[in-house]
This record gives structure tokens, C-alpha cells and sequence, in this order.
């Protein structure tokens, strides 16, 4: 990623980062676990607009998905008797 011009230095550290071998080694480990829940929760749960407004409320249901992705996902752990 190439800097623009207005970029913070947060935002310049950042993409140094990134583009470090070890960084672009990070973004494969985040490739192959979050964003794969991003995108189940996109695809199949209905996240992808909020019809909503506010942080307390946006936030409540980010976490509501959260939950039910953790429960349809680890199902079958909890529901496991030994």
C-alpha cells in the first residue's frame, strides 16, 4: 500500500507494517479465521446493513450475532456429553 497524501502516522505505520513479511504473514492467520466469521455473518446471518442507530444499539447487536455465531459454531461442544 502506497501512502497518500493526508494519511495520519498512525495510518503510515500501519501499512509499513503490513507490508512486512511478517505483517503480510499476520494477514494470512486473519484471512483464514476472523474474516471467515465476517463473512458467515454477512452471508448467512443478515449482517450487512443496520437498520438501526446509535453505538449502544449497533453495538448490542454485533455482539447479538456474536453470540449466535459462537453458539451455532461451538454447538456441537456444548451439547456434547462425556
Amino acid at each position: 500500500m502506497e501512502p497518500k497524501q493526508g494519511d495520519s502516522p498512525a495510518l503510515l505505520r500501519w501499512k509499513k507494517r503490513m507490508a512486512s513479511p511478517e505483517g503480510q504473514q499476520i494477514y494470512k492467520q486473519r484471512a483464514a479465521t476472523s474474516e471467515t466469521v465476517n463473512a458467515d455473518l454477512r452471508t448467512h446471518r443478515g449482517l450487512t446493513q443496520m437498520t438501526i442507530r446509535g453505538t449502544t444499539k449497533m453495538r448490542c447487536v454485533a455482539l447479538w450475532c456474536a453470540l449466535a455465531y459462537n453458539l451455532f459454531h461451538f454447538a456441537h461442544r456444548l451439547l456434547k456429553t462425556t
